[in-house]
């Protein structure tokens, strides 16, 4: 009865495993990492980042830290603010979305 029931078990398991879960796939955006030669389909708040990123290093530096470090972090936190609010509207873990609030409220301030 043991040699019957493992061969069973473990092709039930193989089976199961086999299976996929489609994914999920918020905007038709594809992410494309040249470094690597890959794209990768991305979310929302992927794609706000990339754009928050871009808007940081368009900057030309003007070679002045103290202007370029305010430049910068002026696109860096309209970013957290938007990504934020992103999460407020689609995101599901409270403590995240409370998080968000504080992100905006501080950012807002």
């Amino acid at each position: 009865m043991k040699k019957i029931l493992l061969p069973i078990a473990f092709a039930a398991l193989i089976v199961s495993c086999q299976k996929t879960e489609a994914a999920v796939v918020e905007t038709p955006i594809d992410h494309v990492d040249h470094q690597h030669d890959k794209i990768f389909p991305v979310n929302e708040m992927v794609t706000l980042m990339d754009d928050m990123m871009v808007k940081m290093h368009d900057q030309t530096p003007s070679r002045n830290n103290n202007a370029d470090f305010a430049t910068m972090m002026i696109a860096h936190h309209v970013g957290a603010v938007e990504m934020s609010e992103l999460l407020l509207k689609k995101g599901k873990d409270p403590i995240l979305k409370s998080f968000a609030e504080e992100v905006i409220a501080a950012q807002n301030t």
